[in-house]
């Protein structure tokens, strides 16, 4: 017979070993970052990012129409410079994508910013500034 402290430290321990395996979705050891589009605003729960380092952008379209994101230096849109894309078919409104971002050890020390480049959306101030530390 097992006495009862023993007993109660195993059920913890299964308690916990249990607990650990009820976790979110894995995004790869990414550091989360969550991106919100409406009309001419974008919004993001980080804005310092690292060379390196990869993110996992869950990126949300909370406006009534269509949006992109870019993510590239100020007034970029294309081109080599351009870090990811994400088109305005899939951030359609209501819709929530993802996409793994690992900015290269070149971009320490440059501005970036996440900006949607649809007609007018970025002159209106769809635009928003990253720092690289």
């Amino acid at each position: 017979m097992i006495p009862v402290h023993a007993q109660r430290l195993l059920l913890l321990s299964l308690l916990l070993l249990a607990m650990s395996g009820c976790s979110l979705p894995d995004s790869g050891g990414a550091s989360e970052v969550h991106v919100t589009l409406t009309e001419f605003t974008i919004e993001a729960s980080s804005r310092i990012f690292a060379p390196g380092v990869p993110y996992h952008l869950v990126v949300t379209n909370r406006g009534k129409v269509n949006h992109e994101l870019r993510i590239a230096p100020p007034g970029v849109q294309g081109g080599l410079e351009e870090i990811a894309w994400m088109d305005e078919m899939t951030l359609q409104p209501g819709t929530v994508h993802t996409i793994d971002v690992t900015f290269p050890q070149s971009a320490r020390g440059t501005d970036f910013e996440f900006a949607c480049h649809l007609p007018a959306h970025y002159e209106f101030g769809m635009h928003l500034a990253v720092t690289m530390r």
